[in-house]
């Protein structure tokens, strides 16, 4: 049985095409710099008892890892987290075993950030931390026109009064 609310509905909007590039990406690099961070300590440590069986081992559970990430996970997340930009709030949805329905109204938002590191700047997404008085929900990556538009949503109704109030 399902939380109410906690499926996205197909209406809301998805992540863009780009971060399943962003997230491939980021994937094989973090498997490449874990793995070097095992096998290069291990092999100055040990060079007599490190041998090419034990670099293989390393290599066939990094690949194994890898794939599980970039054919099973990432794909599950793409297709599990979505977003709705409304007048006064904005809504998320993520997860596949533990399913989350977030919605965060307008009038409790403290700050929302952009950022954008080398990579994200290239394929033209920005990341979201949004804080509000009691969290920091960190979003995405998202395309730069949905993100500017919330941040442009968010920041109107604060400066008409409608928003947050000091």
């Amino acid at each position: 049985m399902d939380v109410a609310g906690a499926v996205p509905p197909e209406w809301a909007e998805r992540l863009p095409r780009a971060a399943a590039s962003y997230l491939r990406l980021r994937s094989v690099l973090e498997t490449t710099a874990v793995s070097a961070i095992v096998v290069i300590p291990l092999a100055l440590l040990a060079p007599d008892r490190w041998s090419s069986g034990a670099v293989a081992a390393v290599i066939v559970c990094a690949l194994g890892f890898l794939a599980v990430d970039l054919f099973l996970v990432i794909p599950r997340r793409l297709q599990f987290t979505r977003f709705t930009i409304r007048r006064n709030s904005l809504e998320l949805w993520r997860g596949v075993v533990v399913r989350s329905h977030t919605i965060i109204p307008r009038d409790m938002v403290m700050n929302i950030e952009l950022r954008q590191g080398p990579v994200t700047r290239m394929l033209g997404l920005s990341t979201l931390r949004i804080s509000t008085v009691t969290d920091v929900q960190a979003f995405g990556p998202i395309d730069e026109v949905a993100a500017g538009e919330l941040r442009r949503r968010f920041d109107a109704g604060a400066t008409r009064g409608e928003g947050r109030t000091s």
